[in-house]
């Protein structure tokens, strides 16, 4: 541990360590080293302070962990029953690899279970106790991220913004170190952060989980795919996919209603983003395959799927001999035309879901795995053009189809 002279909380810190019945939010600027007397540091790389801010960069580690008062203070009074929230103001200035257990983040033990807050430079989310990470800007300034858990869900915000919402008996379970820390947590590489403030509650306000969790005889299938989609869709996406009813469906066949969506995404909805990339001819291809409830649509479409992304096509924008009718300055304009290509992770995702729905059997748990990587497919594609009036419709035909008993059990 570091010893260092002095120390500093905010006001609020003071008066929620003066007054412990109260279970005041605990807040805690890091700006000055002063205020950092009672963390333990576990140190891998430097911090350093300035600006207002301290700044964690390492090529490995570089964790501080609350302990003293504040640290008690949070592990006498946390229950997951009651429900907790911890934020943080971060800028990341060079996260490590993407898919990495540590790197920037937080480690949150609440005496049940660990929760890891992630945070990548294109990315934010849960790499513990489940590795989902949902697209988001993390490097052009300060955000604050906050973590709320209660019972079975956790929910990941930015800037006040839901990005993820996770529920279920897997964030229930998950052993480590007991406590309550922040940094790089290690093992992803090179990284650097300015951390503004850190604060937890162990008594708060929170929001009700989406009203999917009410729906009563909903296919559970849909309804975790629509926690996926939700966050990355903007407001008025998500009020339209609010408004189909999920009471009643039933998937009978899940192998078959994963078909089903993959059919619609790989033929209807990827190639417009081919369209958007300016890749016409894989558009026409994808537009071509067959019918993806078959197995010999799915290898057609799997093959398809692997040779585009081990050779991405390079796309080509006309040259600098003007198109008839384009004005003068039609060549400058094709200089500076950036192209928009499909992003590896949309189709890497997206093999990986085709994949899975190769495999025999197909049961149950197979058909859950596809939909959760048709979706996380669907969430970076919006990342590359405009396809959320798309995304609710193709989940609009998903829920037709199971009220419609296209895969019902007797088929």
């Amino acid at each position: 541990m570091k010893s260092l002279p002095g120390l500093a909380f905010t006001l609020c810190a003071l008066q929620a360590w003066a007054t412990p019945a109260a279970a005041q939010p605990v807040h805690v600027d890091l700006g000055a080293e002063a205020a950092m007397q009672t963390f333990s540091h576990y140190q891998g790389g430097t911090t350093t302070f300035g600006g207002g801010a301290m700044t964690v960069e390492t090529e490995g580690f570089e964790e501080w962990a609350f302990g003293g008062a504040l640290w008690n203070r949070w592990r006498s009074r946390v229950e997951r029953s009651r429900g907790w929230a911890v934020e943080a103001r971060v800028r990341v200035n060079h996260a490590g690899r993407s898919g990495c257990d540590g790197s920037v983040g937080v480690w949150i033990h609440d005496g049940s279970r660990i929760v890891k807050l992630a945070l990548g430079a294109e990315s934010v989310g849960l790499s513990y106790p489940v590795g989902d990470m949902l697209p988001a800007t993390t490097t052009d300034g300060f955000h604050v991220y906050r973590v709320e858990a209660k019972d079975d869900w956790i929910r990941v915000r930015q800037d006040g913004r839901e990005l993820l919402f996770v529920r279920g008996p897997q964030v229930l379970t998950g052993g480590g170190s007991d406590t309550l820390m922040f940094g790089d947590l290690g093992g992803c590489g090179h990284s650097s952060a300015d951390w503004d403030w850190i604060a937890y509650d162990t008594s708060p306000q929170l929001e009700q989980p989406p009203c999917d969790d009410c729906v009563r005889g909903g296919d559970p299938l849909l309804v975790e795919m629509r926690r996926r989609l939700a966050p990355a869709l903007p407001a008025q996406a998500r009020g339209r996919m609010a408004q189909i009813e999920l009471a009643g469906t039933d998937s009978g066949d899940s192998a078959c209603a994963a078909r089903f969506a993959a059919d619609l995404w790989v033929r209807t909805l990827l190639p417009r983003l081919y369209d958007a990339s300016n890749d016409p001819e894989h558009a026409q291809a994808f537009r071509a395959l067959p019918s993806l409830q078959t197995r010999e649509g799915l290898r057609a479409a799997l093959t398809l799927m692997q040779r585009t992304h081990a050779a991405p096509a390079q796309l080509r924008l006309p040259g600098c001999d003007p198109v008839p009718g384009g004005g003068p300055n039609q060549c400058q304009q094709n200089r500076d035309r950036r192209p928009r290509p499909i992003t590896y992770d949309t189709v890497g995702q997206t093999i990986h879901a085709l994949t899975t729905l190769s495999r025999s059997p197909q049961g149950p748990s197979a058909a859950a795995e596809s939909l959760r990587q048709l979706a996380q497919a669907m969430v970076t594609a919006q990342q590359v053009a405009p396809v959320h009036r798309g995304t609710v419709w193709l989940y609009r035909r998903l829920v037709q189809s199971e009220r419609a008993g296209v895969c019902g059990s007797n088929r």
